[in-house]
């Protein structure tokens, strides 16, 4: 490619802003609209405060050119550059935010560089480092006049070269021109020969649109607990040597005509979210597929959604994979393992099932949806197929093995237990089916065990249960094996206990309170009453006070005893009121005094004595 190279270029050891050279301006200082760049020599780092770099609307060649190495460039307040390539360093290049500072780089052609990329942040040997930064990137205008004729130039939003680089704590948002024609003109990020690039730390990277999201085809993508969401990509999302989404990520990438998510080694998932999609190929593309820790993929694809060259663990997590044109999941030459998993793989070719798989397929305790039409592999193995636990919903279709197949789980058709089309496609191999699972029945045996039969008036339909179990049957009769230990915990649970008697001579209880003494004590029924002749109009004093109200139907100053309910338990609270003892509707006493039954039994007697004793001297 012929590239013109700029006059103006920084040389080594150089920091030119707007073509130049801070490290002889007064005060290392260079005014940039209403704002500054500062270069500090004691910490080597150029602080952008308010930039505005920039020539009246037209592009400048660089914004900044960096020839001296270990520059920090600091970011105070809102900064702008207007350039075809807004910051361009030789060496490894640390980028920082400070109290929430941003940059917002515009990259376009300059003539005078002619073919030479646009970019918005360019790292020749790699070594990028951005930290606590907001950066946006718009790349535009890619036409370029060479020679008297037009073309149109490349556009990296960020290019790194090489190295270790990172992104931490930062957000990233590019929007690029794309679908030019099937080359790639605009890339994302191109880390071409990178080592690594690592975005971590609670990052956000957004690509809006572009040619291809990010292109690291010998180094290594490494996101953890951040987010990269490549919206419209026009030819591939993320294509790197091996891909790492860990901690809590979040990936979307959406692709038209090439791959969404590739690597030429391995992709691993766990604990992330990863949402892929290809209009024209496959929407997952790697040597070995891995998918742990409560993850969740969703991918869509023309042809196989997800494509293993070698194999596949996906293990406590959810994956939907969805075909257009072929099988949802593909394993091309390695074996694929399910554990503790729901995965549901689907095809829009009513010839194709949900897996195939051209090695061993183990599946235990998972949930699987991949379904087939009647006659029609959902899911294939050339190798041997083992189910443990689970179930496995295949709708009109089989399920099959090259070889040998233990099915210990629950085979579905359209929902409903079916094992007609499960089948091993050799003449050597065969299907075995394991028994079935008797641990509830177990656990409601030893329930039942563990009761006393004398208790209860309708034991027998305990042991009747118990008795109905027959043993040794196999995983096609699962659901009669639940059934038995349905039907015992149904008997326990409609147990009548034997009412045992009250037993003879059983103390009765004691009454809540003891009672508080009364107030008064009543006069000592031995002692005589005063002379009637003395006082003969004066009546006998009532105990207790005088009382709220009279007594239903008898009166209390005839000296009558009141009658004891024998029915009524004698232990009842002596501290009742009459009305509780005597059911004549008394109130208690004003004192609010609780008198003993005895009490006033011995009161009534003195009472009536007195009243006795006086109507003889009246007749006197």
């Amino acid at each position: 490619m012929w590239i013109v190279q700029p006059g103006t270029a920084a040389a080594a050891g150089e920091i030119k802003v707007k073509g130049i050279n801070i490290l002889q301006a007064q005060d290392y200082t260079v005014q940039c609209g209403s704002g500054t760049a500062r270069y500090e020599p004691d910490t080597n780092t150029l602080t952008l405060n308010q930039a505005d770099i920039a020539d009246n609307g037209n592009a400048l060649a660089f914004g900044i050119e960096i020839g001296k190495e270990g520059v920090t460039v600091e970011l105070v307040g809102q900064n702008t550059i207007d350039a075809h390539i807004g910051i361009s360093s030789e060496s490894p290049l640390h980028i920082k935010g400070t109290n929430g500072g941003s940059l917002a780089i515009h990259a376009h052609t300059n003539q005078s560089l002619g073919t030479n990329a646009c970019c918005g942040i360019k790292v020749h040997g790699g070594g990028l480092t951005v930290q606590d930064a907001d950066i946006q990137i718009r790349v535009s205008d890619l036409n370029a006049a060479v020679g008297g004729l037009n073309t149109v130039v490349s556009g990296y939003a960020i290019d790194i070269c090489g190295g270790e680089n990172r992104i931490s704590n930062s957000n990233i948002v590019i929007d690029m021109p794309n679908n030019f024609d099937i080359d790639e003109r605009c890339t994302g990020i191109n880390a071409t020969d990178a080592v690594s690039l690592t975005i971590s730390d609670n990052s956000s990277v957004t690509m809006n649109s572009v040619d291809a999201g990010i292109g690291m085809y010998g180094g290594k993508l490494v996101i953890s607990g951040s987010s990269l969401t490549i919206a419209n990509a026009d030819q591939y999302g993320v294509s790197c040597k091996s891909v790492e989404i860990l901690n809590g990520s979040d990936v979307t990438a959406h692709a038209n005509s090439g791959l969404a998510l590739h690597a030429d080694d391995n992709i691993i998932i766990s604990n992330s979210t990863v949402n892929a999609e290809s209009k024209g190929t496959n929407s997952v593309l790697c040597q070995n597929l891995t998918v742990t820790d409560s993850s969740k993929l969703t991918a869509k694809g023309y042809w196989p959604a997800l494509f293993a060259v070698k194999g596949s663990v996906i293990k406590d997590s959810v994956v939907e994979a969805e075909s257009s044109a072929d099988v949802g999941i593909f394993c091309e030459g390695g074996n694929m393992e399910i554990a503790g998993s729901e995965v549901k793989s689907t095809s829009g070719n009513s010839n194709l099932g949900g897996i195939l798989i051209k090695g061993n397929l183990t599946m235990t305790d998972s949930n699987i949806i991949s379904p087939g039409s009647a006659g029609v592999n959902g899911i294939r193995a050339t190798g041997d197929i083992s189910v443990t636990g689970g179930s496995i919903e295949i709708g009109e279709g089989k399920i099959s093995s090259g070889n040998q197949m233990i099915i210990g789980g629950t085979i579905t058709s359209n929902g409903v237990p079916s094992y007609d089309n499960v089948e091993s496609g050799q003449s050597g191999g065969q299907v075995t089916f394991l028994g079935a699972d008797y641990s509830a029945v177990d656990e409601a045996i030893a329930k039942a065990e563990a009761l006393n039969k004398a208790d209860y008036t309708n034991f027998d339909a305990v042991e009747a249960a118990v008795n109905a179990v027959v043993r040794g049957k196999d995983i096609r009769e699962q659901a009669i094996v639940d059934g038995y230990a349905a039907e015992i915990q149904a008997a326990i649970a409609a147990l009548k206990p034997v009412e045992k008697p009250e037993e003879p001579g059983e103390k009765p209880e004691e009454p809540g309170e003891k009672p508080e003494e009364p107030g008064e004590k009543p006069d000592d029924p031995a002692e005589k009453p005063e002379d009637p002749v003395d006082k003969p109009e004066e009546k006998p004093e009532k105990p207790g006070g005088k009382p709220t109200g009279k007594p239903d139907g008898s009166s209390n100053e005839t000296g009558q005893k009141p009658s004891v309910n024998p029915s009524q338990d004698q232990t009842q609270n002596p501290a009742q009121t009459p009305t509780q003892n005597q059911g004549d509707g008394e109130k208690s006493p004003k004192t609010g005094d609780n008198i003993p039954l005895l009490g006033w039994l011995t009161v009534l007697a003195v009472i009536s004595a007195a009243g006795i004793s006086v109507g003889k001297l009246w007749k006197q």
